[in-house]
């Protein structure tokens, strides 16, 4: 028969480190949310409802090549980074053509959203949607951060410094309400 247990001290062990992917997670999460919250909470109930509409519509084109890279991408880093830990010039080369590939391939669909957002989005969602185009302009920029953003996790992992993804993400989400509060008042 099967029955349950826990053991705290395997627990305890696997929380030193895991308790920093725990709260970078979090706060990625929480980052990731915070610009709906914000819309939804300080915007009229009839103008909030059509701007985050055409938010989400702007984000989800605006967004696609680190969504893409994030479901690929990092499957297939943290192994790779963990492996060459040991050797430093394998592992700052990998980084490098790694780094390089992600601004051959998200920075021209940033340029493509930035000229050209109007025909795309007349394109890809039609006429009603155009009000969405200084959306997306700004959206593509922070998508393109976002990509290069992206293997840090991995990388920091991969070296035993979980700590400072979960920093970073930190920084991410007050600078995010600083910054928006400050824009509000």
């Amino acid at each position: 028969p099967w029955y349950f247990s826990f053991n705290f001290k395997v627990f305890r062990e696997m929380w030193k480190e895991g308790r920093f992917a725990f709260g970078s997670n979090l706060l990625f999460w929480l980052f990731q949310r915070s610009d709906q919250a914000f819309i939804g909470f300080f915007f009229p109930e009839g103008s909030g409802n059509r701007l985050f509409g055409y938010y989400s519509k702007a984000s989800e084109l605006a967004c696609f090549p680190p969504n893409l890279l994030v479901r690929f991408g990092q499957q297939i880093m943290l192994p790779s980074f963990s492996r060459l830990q040991q050797e430093k010039d394998k592992l700052k080369a990998v980084v490098d053509n790694i780094f390089r590939f992600l601004v051959y391939f998200a920075l021209p669909f940033t340029v493509v959203c930035w000229w050209w957002g109007e025909g795309l989005v007349r394109a890809y969602c039609g006429e009603k949607w155009l009000p969405m185009v200084p959306i997306l302009r700004i959206l593509a920029v922070f998508g393109f951060v976002r990509s290069l953003a992206l293997f840090s996790g991995g990388l920091f992992y991969a070296l035993g410094q979980g700590r400072l993804e979960q920093i970073g993400h930190t920084i991410s989400v007050s600078s995010f309400w600083v910054l928006a509060l400050c824009l509000w008042y």
